[in-house]
């Protein structure tokens, strides 16, 4: 995780990269580069790799309960294992710290994919369902309602799950790039301290108004 480390700290550690690069190689991991400053990463081969298949994070996860000897029902598994590969996003330290959770909350024995997604900060399939039915049919009212029963939600993965939904919504190709640099601005703002709920309301809000009915 060197791209936790703090600029200062880094500066430092240039320098001893410098005086012991003739017999030390040094490894450094992280998720994102551009925090790495510029002396380091030139003098750093880098290699970027990509997120793993859904066939590749499924097996492994199978692998894992098999060896923990959790038993999870063959007519619940595929569903399972499905939302644990969405929240992950392709990381599999993020779909065994899930497949943790799920266990340590007893999640398990219940197998609620809606229950698992809540707790990892995402909208349930059914809230979503009716956030979606409510932006194709521009009723903001229900809009605002909706976000009143939301609790614990997390603006990146709401973020995530309506670009994932935003084919479902009648919008002209046209105003796609509007709407995707608008989907910017609203997480730049919220990284910046703005308030999430109003922030996301607005984002719903633009949808509406790029909507065709």
């Amino acid at each position: 995780e060197a791209d936790n480390i703090p600029t200062q700290v880094q500066q430092a550690l240039r320098r001893i990269i410098e005086k012991a690069s003739s017999n030390v190689k040094f490894i450094l991991l992280c998720n994102y580069i551009n925090r790495i400053i510029d002396p380091i990463v030139s003098r750093c081969a880098v290699f970027r790799f990509t997120h793993l298949t859904k066939n590749k994070i499924v097996e492994r996860l199978r692998f894992i309960a098999d060896k923990e000897k959790l038993q999870i029902p063959q007519t619940h598994a595929n569903k399972f294992y499905d939302t644990l590969f969405f929240i992950s996003g392709g990381d599999l330290r993020k779909a065994i710290n899930t497949l943790q959770m799920s266990v340590a909350l007893e999640l398990i024995d219940k197998l609620d994919p809606n229950e698992i997604l809540k707790i990892s900060g995402f909208l349930d399939d059914i809230t979503l369902e009716k956030l979606m039915d409510a932006i194709k049919t521009k009723d903001i009212d229900e809009v605002k309602r909706l976000f009143d029963t939301i609790e614990n939600i997390d603006s990146r993965n709401f973020i995530r799950q309506i670009i994932e939904r935003i084919d479902d919504l009648n919008i002209q190709s046209k105003d796609y790039n509007d709407i995707i640099a608008f989907f910017g601005d609203v997480d730049y703002r919220i990284s910046q301290g703005a308030d999430e709920k109003i922030q996301l309301i607005a984002l719903i809000g633009q949808l509406i108004r790029n909507i065709n009915l």
